[in-house]
């Protein structure tokens, strides 16, 4: 039987297992197929060609047993020591090595300059790949700080930013880290697995599955008393403002309305969704062109007053794909909308002032990709796609940086 080889993925650096008997290895984290090059059985044996465009993977030459377990033991204890001396060295600091981002891009200043820097999800790749959330500045896509690993990758529930905190929850924990620094500040166990983090008058409250809203100090990480709390409007108790909503294409604090006062409201266009903006009168509406085209649109009210309406192509809208807006979100003044071009299988992303309605600009996603959530800042929008984010500017939509770790 021939024996396996551990390798990496050229692509996200991921594990990948080698069979010496195979020309083409996937990876199953992150899809990418790669040719195999086998060692050479002789020096004239000529070098296989790998297909054009398909990434490379260069197989060692396989030692016998005997030799290996001499040579692997003592570099696995050096490995072990130096990871340990790390880890006590890492909290807090900048991260090296390759990553994949993800979750909601959150504002936080995180250097002390006066200006929301942003912060993500951060998963290392390798054997146990860990998860961390990190600081970047979106002007140049340095990463400035990392908090110390979460535990396994995929176990964080929610994520938001509050009062110079980055606060978690995993599993039934919630967790504070310093947004300067991205030190442990407090973990305090909660008594139920956690719905939501919600907005609350000291910051954040978590939201239990038993419908129980916790307000959280975010200087010890206590616990307040509990109240009734509700996630939908059919629900007794106090509504929960979601800072971290399931559905990744919606932004946070917007509070999804029953839309049929609005269906008739807005001429030549077909609502399907109303969301109210929290602490506001204003709601934001979504919906496609009627009749003909469904080309995704926008429309905004203040209370019982409607400010404007938008198509969101602002040229070619019938190559826009049909349906309503990929996704959105409301912050600093600006609507965020997203929007695909069927013929170029193209994400364009598009900002409006709220009140006016004014179109401030329109940018394409730098790279074809996969769009998850956006995420809005005092001067800077970002764009997390399946494994990276891209940086724009708020004020006129210049492409700025890439985030990414592969």
């Amino acid at each position: 039987m021939p024996r396996l080889v551990k390798a990496a993925c050229p692509h996200c650096g991921a594990g990948v297992t080698l069979d010496p008997t195979r020309d083409v290895v996937s990876c199953t984290f992150c899809g990418t197929s790669s040719f195999i090059q086998r060692p050479r059985r002789a020096p004239t044996e000529p070098i296989p060609v790998a297909p054009q465009g398909m990434p490379t993977i260069v197989m060692p030459e396989v030692r016998p047993a005997s030799t290996s377990a001499l040579v692997v033991v003592p570099i696995v204890l050096v490995l072990v020591l130096a990871g340990v001396g790390a880890a006590i060295a890492f909290s807090g600091k900048a991260g090296g090595g390759r990553y994949s981002v993800g979750g909601r891009p959150l504002p936080l200043d995180a250097n002390g300059d006066g200006v929301e820097d942003i912060v993500l999800e951060v998963t290392t790749l390798g054997k146990t790949p860990q998860l961390h959330f990190a600081a970047f500045d979106p002007q140049s896509g340095k990463e400035l700080w990392r908090t110390p690993s979460l535990g396994a990758s995929g176990e964080a529930n929610h994520a938001t930013t509050a009062r110079g905190r980055l606060v978690v929850t995993v599993r039934n924990a919630v967790f504070g880290f310093d947004g300067k620094s991205g030190t442990q500040a407090f973990a305090t166990a909660l008594p139920e697995l956690p719905e939501a983090l919600c907005k609350h008058p000291s910051g954040v409250a978590v939201l239990t599955k038993d419908k129980q809203l916790f307000p959280v100090d975010l200087g010890n990480g206590a616990l307040g008393a509990p109240t009734a709390g509700a996630r939908y409007a059919q629900e007794k108790g106090t509504r929960c403002v979601d800072l971290d909503p399931a559905d990744a294409s919606q932004g946070p604090g917007l509070i999804e309305v029953d839309e049929a006062p609005y269906r008739d409201r807005v001429k030549g266009m077909q609502v399907s969704d109303v969301f109210a903006i929290a602490d506001t009168k204003q709601v934001l509406v979504l919906g496609t062109r009627e009749p003909g085209t469904r080309v995704p649109m926008l429309a905004a009210f203040d209370g019982e007053k409607l400010l404007w309406v938008q198509e969101l192509p602002v040229s070619e809208p019938l190559l826009a794909k049909e349906g309503e807006p990929t996704a959105f979100a409301v912050a600093s003044g600006r609507v965020l909308a997203a929007y695909e071009r069927s013929d170029r299988q193209e994400l364009r992303i598009v900002c409006f002032d709220f009140h006016s309605g004014r179109r401030a600009w329109e940018a394409a996603l730098p790279e074809r990709d996969f769009f998850t959530s956006f995420g809005i800042t005092d001067r800077y929008v970002v764009v997390r796609g399946f494994s990276k984010a891209w940086t724009f500017a708020l004020a006129d939509g210049k492409d700025l940086a890439v985030i990414s770790g592969l």
